[in-house]
Parts: structure tokens; sequence; C-alpha cells
């Protein structure tokens, strides 16, 4: 039996058994074309973290003195401008039927903000606002009042290792509303805040002073003080 038999009568036992004779191997890419992908890809996805990390934080100045000494005029910050974003829950309930907790139809994504955050914000007496640089002191709730340049939460005396010089003015009691903050700057004696213009509606906050970065004597992430139980 020659070859051309052999071949021919294995074509007719797939025919008859319904299976195809196996393709050979198919042309391979080239490794230019995978190389260009490769770089494609790579490079969409650095445009997308870039576009992310932009979206998320950004790089601020520290202009004057209000800050003193914590901050130095200056001073460069990045700033994480999602830290107290917000969402709203009230459109996942109408997308959701079965969302029903009942609390606030808008919450915090991550967390408010806290006593001791050094935050950038808008100036509330604009429309526009330039932005500022002041540091969290009265929360929700809170009845803040100085005397004697000293600051008292609830009645109760709030100790401050980060302020240069004592001020020795005075602010009534005040209740601060819901939504609503106490914020000053930590040198009192040159510093335009909720003395002046009283609380700060969470709106007007742009977002959370992270890390200094430049100049390089000052790099590192910025602390929030630990205050001490009066």
């Amino acid at each position: 039996m020659d070859k051309g038999q052999v071949m021919k009568r294995t074509l007719v036992a797939l025919a008859l058994s319904g299976a195809a004779p196996e393709a050979g191997p198919g042309p391979r890419p080239s490794r230019r074309r995978m190389l260009v992908r490769e770089v494609v890809e790579t490079g969409l996805l650095a445009v997308l973290v870039f576009l992310c990390v932009r979206a998320s934080f950004g790089t601020y100045r520290v202009e004057g003195h209000s800050m003193d000494p914590t901050l130095a005029d200056g001073q460069f910050l990045v700033v994480n401008e999602l830290a107290y974003a917000r969402v709203d829950v009230g459109t996942l309930r109408k997308l959701l039927p079965f969302w029903g907790d009942g609390g606030p139809a808008e919450r915090q994504l991550f967390s408010a903000p806290q006593r001791g955050d050094i935050i950038i914000l808008h100036d509330p007496r604009e429309p526009g606002g330039k932005e500022l640089v002041k540091r969290v002191i009265g929360l929700p709730g809170e009845v803040v009042e100085i005397s004697g340049g000293q600051v008292y939460i609830d009645g109760r005396l709030l100790q401050e290792p980060y302020i240069m010089q004592k001020w020795s003015g005075e602010k009534p009691r005040v209740l601060i509303p819901d939504g609503e903050y106490f914020v000053l700057g930590d040198n009192r004696n040159n510093s335009s805040d909720s003395r002046e213009w009283d609380e700060l509606p969470l709106d007007r906050v742009i977002g959370k002073a992270w890390i200094s970065y430049w100049p390089s004597t000052y790099w590192g992430v910025i602390p929030t003080p630990v205050y001490a139980t009066p």
C-alpha cells in the first residue's frame, strides 16, 4: 500500500467521523506589533493613573504668616481634595429600592473634618473666595468660647501646643451649627478666621493638607495633633 492510499483512507475516516483535520499554527503577531501594543497599553494606564491622582490631590502654596510656626510663608503643600468628599445616598436609594436604612441623604465618603486637621478652604466672605489655610478647632454641635486668648470646647480648656504667641482676645460662646466648623490660624495675632467671620460651612472646604514637599527642609507628612483629654 503506497502513501497516497493511506492518506486517502485517513481523509475518508475523518469525514465519516465528523472530525476536521487539524489546522496548522496560524501566523504569529510580530514582535514589533506586540511591543507597540504594550507601549500603548502602558501609556493609557499611566494617563488614567495621572488623571485619577490629579482629580484627588492638588498643590498649594502657603502665602502669609497666619499658620506660623506650623506652616511657613512660601511652603508648598499636597492637599487631599477627596478627604471630605460627600456621597448623595438619596440617588442610590432611587436606583436601589431595597436600600432603606433611613439615614441622611448625604454622607461622607471617607470622614468629616476632625479637630486639629489643617485644611484649605475658600474664603467664606467672597463669592469665589480665595484659598486660605486654617486649622479645624470646633466641630458641629460643640460650644466654642475664647476667654483670655484660650479656647474652650464645651467649657473645657483646649491644650494647643502649636500656638506660637498667646492671643489675649475674647470670643463669646457660640454653638456650632450642623455642617459647619470653627477654624483658627495657629498664629492668632495674625490670622483672619472664625473669630472674625464665624463658622465655616463644609461646602467651603477644599481638602486636607497632607504633605509638605517644598522647601525640602519641610518635607514630610503634616501631623494632626493629639489633644490631651481634659
